[in-house]
């Protein structure tokens, strides 16, 4: 009989061990946003990860470039007409680059200089809260924003758009 409820016991805590495994687990958030599993990402992301929008480039003032960050590096964003982001580095190490190809105006000074930060530039996060996105003798600032749903409402239809909004 004492033989039989050591037995039982040691189940209770290998089930009780399991069921609050799966709990810290679900806590942890263990999915990146491609939905790789990935545990440390929770605990361990960069303070720079997130979305931002574009304040400056160039010193210049910016509307509709945003970029977001993950793992401290660019992985996607906004060019001002086209959402875009980095697919998986091919066999040969190579970045290609997904998007939705709206045609944009031909020789934006703007556009260009943000091709070539969120290719070759370094992110680093400012003191002020600001994020810089500098080189190839270029520089951005980006405030961070938060996505949220926005309805649009005409006279013909409503809809709802998500747009990621300063905070």
């Amino acid at each position: 009989m004492a033989g039989r409820e050591g037995g039982r016991n040691w189940r209770i805590v290998f089930v009780a061990a399991l069921l609050l495994g799966a709990l810290l687990l679900s806590l942890l958030g263990l999915t990146d946003p491609s939905g790789r599993w990935r545990p440390w990402i929770a605990l361990l992301a960069p303070e720079e990860d997130g979305s931002w929008l574009a304040v400056t480039i160039d010193g210049r003032p910016a509307e509709g470039f945003r970029v977001s960050i993950t793992g401290g590096r660019v992985a996607g964003g906004r060019d001002g007409c086209n959402d875009w982001a980095f697919a998986a580095p091919d066999p040969s190490g190579g970045r290609t680059i997904d998007t939705i190809l709206v045609a944009c105006p031909e020789d934006d000074p703007l556009r260009e200089s943000y091709w070539r930060l969120v290719q070759e530039g370094h992110v680093a996060l400012r003191g002020d809260g600001r994020l810089r996105l500098a080189g190839d003798g270029h520089q951005a600032l980006f405030r961070r924003c938060a996505w949220r749903t926005e309805r649009i409402h005409n006279e013909t239809r409503h809809s709802e758009t998500r747009v990621c909004a300063p905070v």
